[in-house]
Protein backbone atom coordinates (compact mmCIF):
# COMPACT_ATOMS: atom_id res chain seq x y z
CA UNK A 1 0.00 0.00 0.00
CA UNK A 2 1.35 3.45 -0.79
CA UNK A 3 1.66 6.15 1.98
CA UNK A 4 0.57 9.49 0.78
CA UNK A 5 2.30 12.32 2.56
CA UNK A 6 0.31 13.94 5.21
CA UNK A 7 2.42 17.01 5.42
CA UNK A 8 0.62 18.67 3.06
CA UNK A 9 -2.70 18.65 5.61
CA UNK A 10 -1.37 18.57 8.81
CA UNK A 11 1.53 17.70 11.54
CA UNK A 12 1.92 14.23 12.29
CA UNK A 13 -1.44 14.28 15.01
CA UNK A 14 -0.92 13.06 18.65
CA UNK A 15 -3.64 13.24 21.13
CA UNK A 16 -2.41 13.91 24.52
CA UNK A 17 -4.93 12.41 27.08
CA UNK A 18 -5.34 14.11 30.51
CA UNK A 19 -5.84 11.50 32.82
CA UNK A 20 -7.33 11.47 36.29
CA UNK A 21 -5.53 10.92 39.24
CA UNK A 22 -7.95 9.89 41.52
CA UNK A 23 -6.34 7.58 44.39
CA UNK A 24 -8.62 7.60 46.88
CA UNK A 25 -10.98 10.24 45.68
CA UNK A 26 -8.30 13.39 47.11
CA UNK A 27 -8.09 16.83 45.97
CA UNK A 28 -5.93 19.01 46.73
CA UNK A 29 -3.04 20.27 49.51
CA UNK A 30 -4.17 20.62 52.82
CA UNK A 31 -3.14 24.41 52.44
CA UNK A 32 -6.25 27.13 53.17
CA UNK A 33 -4.51 29.19 49.70
CA UNK A 34 -4.40 26.16 47.39
CA UNK A 35 -6.75 26.50 45.11
CA UNK A 36 -8.43 23.54 43.20
CA UNK A 37 -7.72 22.96 39.99
CA UNK A 38 -10.05 23.99 37.26
CA UNK A 39 -10.50 21.41 34.55
CA UNK A 40 -11.19 23.96 32.44
CA UNK A 41 -7.78 25.73 32.83
CA UNK A 42 -6.20 22.33 32.27
CA UNK A 43 -7.82 21.35 29.44
CA UNK A 44 -7.66 24.79 27.61
CA UNK A 45 -3.82 24.78 26.80
CA UNK A 46 -4.53 22.34 24.33
CA UNK A 47 -6.70 22.75 21.15
CA UNK A 48 -9.39 20.51 20.88
CA UNK A 49 -9.31 20.57 16.79
CA UNK A 50 -6.58 20.45 14.01
CA UNK A 51 -5.70 23.98 12.23
CA UNK A 52 -6.02 22.91 8.59
CA UNK A 53 -6.65 25.38 5.49
CA UNK A 54 -5.18 23.29 2.47
CA UNK A 55 -7.78 20.90 0.81
CA UNK A 56 -8.42 17.62 2.65
CA UNK A 57 -6.09 14.58 1.19
CA UNK A 58 -8.45 12.07 -0.73
CA UNK A 59 -7.52 8.89 -0.82
CA UNK A 60 -4.82 8.67 2.20
CA UNK A 61 -3.71 6.15 4.05
CA UNK A 62 -3.53 6.93 7.76
CA UNK A 63 -0.93 5.04 10.17
CA UNK A 64 -2.10 4.85 13.10
CA UNK A 65 -0.59 3.85 16.39
CA UNK A 66 -1.57 2.29 19.22
CA UNK A 67 0.37 2.93 21.89
CA UNK A 68 0.53 0.15 24.42
CA UNK A 69 3.01 -2.19 26.28
CA UNK A 70 1.21 -5.39 25.56
CA UNK A 71 -0.10 -6.80 21.45
CA UNK A 72 -3.29 -6.38 20.42
CA UNK A 73 -5.33 -9.64 21.52
CA UNK A 74 -7.35 -9.98 17.90
CA UNK A 75 -10.23 -9.97 19.44
CA UNK A 76 -12.53 -7.83 16.72
CA UNK A 77 -15.55 -8.11 17.87
CA UNK A 78 -17.84 -5.57 20.07
CA UNK A 79 -19.39 -8.40 22.30
CA UNK A 80 -16.16 -10.47 22.62
CA UNK A 81 -13.38 -7.84 23.18
CA UNK A 82 -11.76 -7.33 26.60
CA UNK A 83 -8.25 -4.92 26.04
CA UNK A 84 -8.44 -1.28 25.06
CA UNK A 85 -6.03 -2.18 21.86
CA UNK A 86 -8.67 -4.64 20.36
CA UNK A 87 -11.08 -1.60 20.72
CA UNK A 88 -9.00 0.79 18.74
CA UNK A 89 -9.02 -1.34 15.91
CA UNK A 90 -13.21 -2.05 16.38
CA UNK A 91 -14.06 1.08 16.23
CA UNK A 92 -13.02 1.43 12.91
CA UNK A 93 -14.94 -1.21 11.13
CA UNK A 94 -17.33 -1.59 13.37
CA UNK A 95 -20.25 0.52 15.75
CA UNK A 96 -23.16 0.82 17.66
CA UNK A 97 -26.57 1.27 16.26
CA UNK A 98 -27.37 4.88 17.91
CA UNK A 99 -25.05 7.41 18.98
CA UNK A 100 -24.62 9.37 21.42
CA UNK A 101 -23.91 12.78 22.55
CA UNK A 102 -21.16 14.56 25.21
CA UNK A 103 -22.88 12.96 28.29
CA UNK A 104 -23.22 9.50 25.85
CA UNK A 105 -26.07 9.37 25.70
CA UNK A 106 -28.34 7.78 23.13
CA UNK A 107 -28.99 10.02 20.26
CA UNK A 108 -31.63 9.75 17.22
CA UNK A 109 -27.85 10.94 14.97
CA UNK A 110 -26.77 7.54 13.83
CA UNK A 111 -27.87 4.28 11.66
CA UNK A 112 -30.81 4.16 14.12
CA UNK A 113 -33.38 5.85 15.53
CA UNK A 114 -35.28 4.91 19.20
CA UNK A 115 -38.50 5.52 21.02
CA UNK A 116 -38.71 4.55 24.57
CA UNK A 117 -42.58 3.65 26.24
CA UNK A 118 -44.57 5.70 28.13
CA UNK A 119 -43.32 3.39 31.36
CA UNK A 120 -39.90 3.46 30.31
CA UNK A 121 -39.60 -0.10 30.01
CA UNK A 122 -39.95 -0.72 26.32
CA UNK A 123 -37.46 1.09 23.72
CA UNK A 124 -38.31 0.41 20.14
CA UNK A 125 -35.06 0.56 17.56
CA UNK A 126 -35.68 1.41 13.92
CA UNK A 127 -32.53 0.69 11.73
CA UNK A 128 -32.24 3.22 8.61
CA UNK A 129 -32.82 1.80 5.37
CA UNK A 130 -29.24 2.28 4.04
CA UNK A 131 -27.38 0.89 6.42
CA UNK A 132 -25.04 -2.40 5.30
CA UNK A 133 -22.88 -4.71 6.32
CA UNK A 134 -18.96 -4.17 4.39
CA UNK A 135 -20.17 -7.14 2.12
CA UNK A 136 -23.26 -5.30 1.18
CA UNK A 137 -25.69 -7.20 2.86
CA UNK A 138 -28.31 -5.10 4.87
CA UNK A 139 -28.01 -4.59 8.43
CA UNK A 140 -31.36 -6.13 10.12
CA UNK A 141 -33.21 -6.24 13.04
CA UNK A 142 -32.56 -10.27 12.75
CA UNK A 143 -28.86 -8.87 13.37
CA UNK A 144 -29.50 -7.15 16.88
CA UNK A 145 -31.72 -10.08 18.38
CA UNK A 146 -28.71 -12.46 17.12
CA UNK A 147 -26.45 -10.11 19.06
CA UNK A 148 -29.02 -10.93 22.64
CA UNK A 149 -29.29 -14.30 21.70
CA UNK A 150 -25.23 -14.93 21.13
CA UNK A 151 -24.65 -12.62 24.47
CA UNK A 152 -27.44 -14.07 26.74
CA UNK A 153 -26.63 -17.50 25.82
CA UNK A 154 -24.95 -20.17 28.27
CA UNK A 155 -21.95 -20.78 25.90
CA UNK A 156 -20.81 -17.38 25.47
CA UNK A 157 -17.85 -16.69 26.80
CA UNK A 158 -17.22 -12.70 26.64
CA UNK A 159 -18.01 -10.76 29.63
CA UNK A 160 -21.02 -8.36 28.56
CA UNK A 161 -23.91 -10.75 29.95
CA UNK A 162 -22.88 -9.53 33.64
CA UNK A 163 -24.36 -5.95 32.38
CA UNK A 164 -27.40 -5.11 34.40
CA UNK A 165 -29.51 -4.06 31.37
CA UNK A 166 -29.02 -7.62 30.35
CA UNK A 167 -30.16 -9.85 33.20
CA UNK A 168 -32.88 -7.15 33.67
CA UNK A 169 -34.50 -8.19 30.43
CA UNK A 170 -37.70 -9.82 30.50
CA UNK A 171 -37.03 -13.64 29.42
CA UNK A 172 -33.51 -13.59 29.42
CA UNK A 173 -33.12 -15.19 32.86
CA UNK A 174 -35.20 -18.07 30.97
CA UNK A 175 -33.22 -18.19 27.83
CA UNK A 176 -30.20 -18.14 29.60
CA UNK A 177 -30.64 -21.16 31.62
CA UNK A 178 -32.15 -22.95 28.63
CA UNK A 179 -35.77 -23.14 29.83
CA UNK A 180 -36.89 -20.64 26.19
CA UNK A 181 -35.35 -20.51 22.56
CA UNK A 182 -36.02 -17.11 22.35
CA UNK A 183 -35.76 -14.08 24.80
CA UNK A 184 -39.65 -12.71 25.15
CA UNK A 185 -38.29 -9.38 25.70
CA UNK A 186 -36.64 -9.33 22.64
CA UNK A 187 -38.81 -8.94 19.66
CA UNK A 188 -38.19 -8.34 15.81
CA UNK A 189 -41.51 -6.45 14.53
CA UNK A 190 -40.26 -6.02 10.91
CA UNK A 191 -36.98 -6.51 9.03
CA UNK A 192 -35.74 -2.90 10.68
CA UNK A 193 -37.60 -2.91 13.66
CA UNK A 194 -36.76 -4.58 16.85
CA UNK A 195 -38.42 -3.79 20.49
CA UNK A 196 -36.65 -4.95 24.21
CA UNK A 197 -38.47 -4.42 26.79
CA UNK A 198 -37.22 -4.34 30.44
CA UNK A 199 -38.57 -5.91 33.99
CA UNK A 200 -38.44 -2.57 35.36
CA UNK A 201 -36.93 1.10 34.26
CA UNK A 202 -33.21 1.79 34.66
CA UNK A 203 -31.98 5.23 33.95
CA UNK A 204 -29.09 3.28 31.90
CA UNK A 205 -31.51 2.51 29.64
CA UNK A 206 -29.85 5.54 27.57
CA UNK A 207 -25.83 5.03 28.12
CA UNK A 208 -26.00 1.42 28.46
CA UNK A 209 -28.74 -0.21 26.34
CA UNK A 210 -26.74 -2.83 23.62
CA UNK A 211 -27.07 -1.54 19.96
CA UNK A 212 -24.12 -3.16 17.98
CA UNK A 213 -25.68 -5.93 16.15
CA UNK A 214 -24.26 -8.80 14.99
CA UNK A 215 -24.16 -10.27 11.30
CA UNK A 216 -26.57 -13.09 11.36
CA UNK A 217 -25.66 -14.84 7.75
CA UNK A 218 -22.00 -14.63 8.45
CA UNK A 219 -21.63 -15.79 12.56
CA UNK A 220 -24.98 -18.31 12.35
CA UNK A 221 -23.20 -21.52 11.43
CA UNK A 222 -20.03 -20.26 14.20
CA UNK A 223 -20.72 -22.89 17.68
CA UNK A 224 -21.09 -19.42 20.68
CA UNK A 225 -18.20 -21.17 22.57
CA UNK A 226 -16.49 -21.10 19.87
CA UNK A 227 -17.38 -18.09 18.30
CA UNK A 228 -14.75 -15.52 19.78
CA UNK A 229 -11.93 -17.67 18.96
CA UNK A 230 -12.79 -18.61 15.16
CA UNK A 231 -11.09 -16.60 12.11
CA UNK A 232 -14.41 -14.94 11.26
CA UNK A 233 -13.97 -12.48 14.57
CA UNK A 234 -9.90 -12.57 14.84
CA UNK A 235 -8.65 -12.67 10.91
CA UNK A 236 -12.02 -11.47 8.94
CA UNK A 237 -14.00 -9.54 11.13
CA UNK A 238 -17.50 -8.20 9.31
CA UNK A 239 -18.85 -4.52 10.36
CA UNK A 240 -20.74 -1.92 8.86
CA UNK A 241 -18.39 1.28 9.92
CA UNK A 242 -16.60 3.26 7.20
CA UNK A 243 -13.84 0.92 7.05
CA UNK A 244 -13.31 -2.76 6.54
CA UNK A 245 -10.51 -5.34 7.79
CA UNK A 246 -8.42 -5.78 5.08
CA UNK A 247 -5.57 -7.85 6.55
CA UNK A 248 -4.45 -8.99 10.09
CA UNK A 249 -1.12 -9.82 11.45
CA UNK A 250 -1.68 -11.18 14.48
CA UNK A 251 -0.42 -9.63 17.67
CA UNK A 252 0.79 -6.54 15.59
CA UNK A 253 -0.85 -4.74 12.70
CA UNK A 254 -4.28 -4.70 11.31
CA UNK A 255 -4.78 -2.55 7.68
CA UNK A 256 -8.02 -1.59 6.76
CA UNK A 257 -9.69 -0.11 3.46
CA UNK A 258 -12.79 2.16 2.91
CA UNK A 259 -15.87 0.60 3.16
CA UNK A 260 -17.99 1.52 -0.06
CA UNK A 261 -21.00 0.57 1.84
CA UNK A 262 -21.03 2.92 4.82
CA UNK A 263 -24.39 4.34 6.01
CA UNK A 264 -22.59 7.89 6.25
CA UNK A 265 -21.05 8.57 3.16
CA UNK A 266 -17.84 7.20 1.45
CA UNK A 267 -14.86 8.17 3.47
CA UNK A 268 -12.69 9.69 2.23
CA UNK A 269 -9.36 8.22 3.43
CA UNK A 270 -8.47 5.31 1.10
CA UNK A 271 -7.10 3.11 3.99
CA UNK A 272 -6.15 2.65 7.27
CA UNK A 273 -3.23 1.02 9.25
CA UNK A 274 -2.97 0.32 12.48
CA UNK A 275 0.25 -0.92 14.70
CA UNK A 276 0.94 -1.25 18.22
CA UNK A 277 3.33 1.07 19.78
CA UNK A 278 5.34 0.73 22.72
CA UNK A 279 5.31 3.91 25.32
CA UNK A 280 9.26 3.86 25.29
CA UNK A 281 9.19 4.44 21.67
CA UNK A 282 6.43 6.33 20.44
CA UNK A 283 8.15 9.86 20.64
CA UNK A 284 10.47 8.39 18.22
CA UNK A 285 8.29 7.01 15.69
CA UNK A 286 5.81 10.09 15.60
CA UNK A 287 9.24 12.28 14.81
CA UNK A 288 11.00 10.12 12.21
CA UNK A 289 6.90 10.17 10.73
CA UNK A 290 6.41 6.23 11.25
CA UNK A 291 2.98 7.18 12.33
CA UNK A 292 0.41 9.93 11.62
CA UNK A 293 -1.79 9.61 15.18
CA UNK A 294 -1.28 8.15 18.61
CA UNK A 295 -3.09 8.62 22.08
CA UNK A 296 0.68 9.79 23.98
CA UNK A 297 1.31 9.08 26.98
CA UNK A 298 1.07 11.88 29.30
CA UNK A 299 4.53 11.14 31.47
CA UNK A 300 6.51 12.09 27.94
CA UNK A 301 4.74 15.15 27.55
CA UNK A 302 8.10 17.21 28.75
CA UNK A 303 9.70 15.23 25.65
CA UNK A 304 7.37 15.91 23.22
CA UNK A 305 6.00 19.46 23.67
CA UNK A 306 9.21 21.21 21.72
CA UNK A 307 8.26 18.81 18.76
CA UNK A 308 8.07 20.50 15.36
CA UNK A 309 6.60 18.08 13.11
CA UNK A 310 3.38 16.78 14.87
CA UNK A 311 0.49 18.76 17.14
CA UNK A 312 -0.86 17.85 20.71
CA UNK A 313 -4.35 18.01 21.43
CA UNK A 314 -6.39 17.73 25.04
CA UNK A 315 -9.06 16.11 26.00
CA UNK A 316 -10.14 14.79 29.83
CA UNK A 317 -10.16 11.30 29.70
CA UNK A 318 -13.42 9.05 30.66
CA UNK A 319 -11.20 7.35 33.27
CA UNK A 320 -9.69 7.84 36.40
CA UNK A 321 -7.07 5.59 38.67
CA UNK A 322 -7.33 4.63 41.65
CA UNK A 323 -6.34 2.71 45.06
CA UNK A 324 -8.84 -0.11 46.01
CA UNK A 325 -8.19 -1.77 49.51
CA UNK A 326 -8.92 -5.90 49.73
CA UNK A 327 -11.75 -6.28 52.25
CA UNK A 328 -12.14 -10.31 51.23
CA UNK A 329 -12.37 -12.69 48.23
CA UNK A 330 -14.63 -13.72 45.73
CA UNK A 331 -16.48 -16.77 45.51
CA UNK A 332 -16.65 -18.74 42.23
CA UNK A 333 -18.99 -21.17 43.48
CA UNK A 334 -21.52 -18.83 45.64
CA UNK A 335 -21.22 -16.35 43.04
CA UNK A 336 -20.91 -13.01 45.88
CA UNK A 337 -17.43 -11.21 47.54
CA UNK A 338 -17.12 -12.84 51.08
CA UNK A 339 -16.21 -9.81 53.44
CA UNK A 340 -13.45 -12.47 55.60
CA UNK A 341 -10.20 -9.91 55.17
CA UNK A 342 -10.66 -7.20 58.50
CA UNK A 343 -7.18 -5.98 57.88
CA UNK A 344 -8.84 -2.94 56.37
CA UNK A 345 -12.23 -2.77 57.33
CA UNK A 346 -12.14 -0.05 59.70
CA UNK A 347 -13.43 2.87 57.87
CA UNK A 348 -11.49 5.57 59.62
CA UNK A 349 -8.16 3.45 58.71
CA UNK A 350 -9.28 4.04 54.82
CA UNK A 351 -10.22 7.64 55.19
CA UNK A 352 -6.75 8.11 56.97
CA UNK A 353 -4.95 6.90 54.12
CA UNK A 354 -6.90 9.07 51.69
CA UNK A 355 -6.10 11.95 53.90
CA UNK A 356 -2.64 11.44 53.66
CA UNK A 357 -2.07 11.27 50.29
CA UNK A 358 -0.53 14.79 48.29
CA UNK A 359 -2.65 14.14 44.68
CA UNK A 360 -2.36 17.72 43.70
CA UNK A 361 1.58 17.84 44.13
CA UNK A 362 1.77 14.48 42.03
CA UNK A 363 -0.45 15.76 39.39
CA UNK A 364 2.10 18.89 39.15
CA UNK A 365 5.13 17.49 39.69
CA UNK A 366 5.00 13.74 38.63
CA UNK A 367 2.56 14.17 35.44
CA UNK A 368 3.91 17.78 34.74
CA UNK A 369 0.76 19.37 35.77
CA UNK A 370 -1.43 17.38 33.29
CA UNK A 371 -3.39 15.19 35.85
CA UNK A 372 -5.42 16.25 38.52
CA UNK A 373 -6.88 15.11 41.80
CA UNK A 374 -10.74 13.72 40.94
CA UNK A 375 -13.11 14.40 43.59
CA UNK A 376 -16.31 11.70 42.41
CA UNK A 377 -16.74 8.86 40.59
CA UNK A 378 -18.09 10.29 37.88
CA UNK A 379 -15.13 12.72 36.15
CA UNK A 380 -16.06 15.61 34.40
CA UNK A 381 -15.71 14.46 30.43
CA UNK A 382 -19.41 13.75 31.52
CA UNK A 383 -20.32 17.26 32.30
CA UNK A 384 -24.33 16.93 32.84
CA UNK A 385 -23.27 14.37 35.65
CA UNK A 386 -20.33 15.30 37.29
CA UNK A 387 -20.80 17.22 40.49
CA UNK A 388 -18.25 20.18 40.38
CA UNK A 389 -19.17 21.29 44.18
CA UNK A 390 -17.92 17.93 45.44
CA UNK A 391 -14.47 18.62 47.10
CA UNK A 392 -13.03 14.40 47.87
CA UNK A 393 -10.33 14.09 50.18
CA UNK A 394 -8.34 16.75 50.37
CA UNK A 395 -4.53 16.47 51.63
CA UNK A 396 -4.54 16.98 55.14
CA UNK A 397 -2.05 14.58 57.77
CA UNK A 398 -3.03 16.65 60.68
CA UNK A 399 -6.63 15.38 60.09
CA UNK A 400 -5.35 11.74 58.61
CA UNK A 401 -3.78 11.24 61.96
CA UNK A 402 -6.13 12.39 64.32
CA UNK A 403 -8.32 9.60 62.45
CA UNK A 404 -6.05 6.96 63.27
CA UNK A 405 -5.67 7.83 66.71
CA UNK A 406 -9.40 7.64 66.97
CA UNK A 407 -9.54 4.27 65.07
CA UNK A 408 -6.95 3.28 67.60
CA UNK A 409 -3.82 2.82 65.75
CA UNK A 410 -1.12 4.29 68.04
CA UNK A 411 2.67 4.10 68.59
CA UNK A 412 2.48 1.86 71.16
CA UNK A 413 6.61 0.67 71.24
CA UNK A 414 7.67 4.05 70.51
CA UNK A 415 9.90 2.93 67.28
CA UNK A 416 7.86 5.84 64.89
CA UNK A 417 5.42 3.30 63.93
CA UNK A 418 1.67 2.47 64.62
CA UNK A 419 0.24 -0.85 65.80
CA UNK A 420 -2.95 -2.21 65.32
CA UNK A 421 -5.34 -1.53 67.96
CA UNK A 422 -4.53 -4.88 69.29
CA UNK A 423 -1.33 -3.90 69.59
CA UNK A 424 0.40 -5.89 66.74
CA UNK A 425 2.91 -4.97 63.76
CA UNK A 426 0.77 -3.29 61.44
CA UNK A 427 2.04 -3.84 57.54
CA UNK A 428 0.74 -2.54 54.40
CA UNK A 429 1.40 -4.61 51.12
CA UNK A 430 0.91 -2.05 48.41
CA UNK A 431 0.69 -3.81 44.72
CA UNK A 432 1.15 -1.17 42.17
CA UNK A 433 1.08 -1.21 38.39
CA UNK A 434 3.46 -1.59 35.78
CA UNK A 435 3.39 1.73 33.34
CA UNK A 436 5.99 4.60 32.48
CA UNK A 437 8.47 5.86 33.61
CA UNK A 438 6.48 7.38 36.43
CA UNK A 439 5.17 4.18 37.85
CA UNK A 440 7.90 3.10 40.61
CA UNK A 441 8.20 6.68 41.55
CA UNK A 442 4.37 7.55 42.10
CA UNK A 443 4.57 4.50 44.10
CA UNK A 444 7.40 5.52 46.81
CA UNK A 445 5.89 8.65 47.07
CA UNK A 446 2.60 7.26 47.74
CA UNK A 447 4.42 4.71 50.35
CA UNK A 448 6.41 7.65 51.41
CA UNK A 449 2.95 9.84 52.16
CA UNK A 450 1.55 7.19 54.68
CA UNK A 451 4.76 6.74 56.18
Amino acid sequence: MRKRKWSSVFSLLVMLVLVLSACNNSQSSGSKEDKAVKTEDLASKFPTTVKNNKKAIDGGVLNYGIVSDTPIEGTFNLAFYEGQPDFEVIKFFDDSLLKTDRNYEITNGGAATYKLSNDNKTMTIKIKDNVNWSDGKPVTAEDLEFAYLVIGNKDYTGVRYGDALFQNIVGMDEYHKGKAKNISGVKVIDDKTISITWKSANPSEKTGVWTTPLPKHYLKDVPIAKMAQSDKIRLHPLGFGPFKVKKVVPGESVELVRNDHYWAGKPKLKGVVIKVVNPKVVLQALKKGEIDYAAFPVDQYESAKGAKNFQLLGTIDLAYSYIGFKLGHWDAKKQENVMDNPKFQNKKLRQAMAYALDNKSVGEKIYHGLRFPATTLIPPSFPEWHDKSAKGYTYDPKKAKKLLDEAGYKDVDKDGYREDPNGKKFVINFLSMSGGDTAEPLAKFYMQCWK
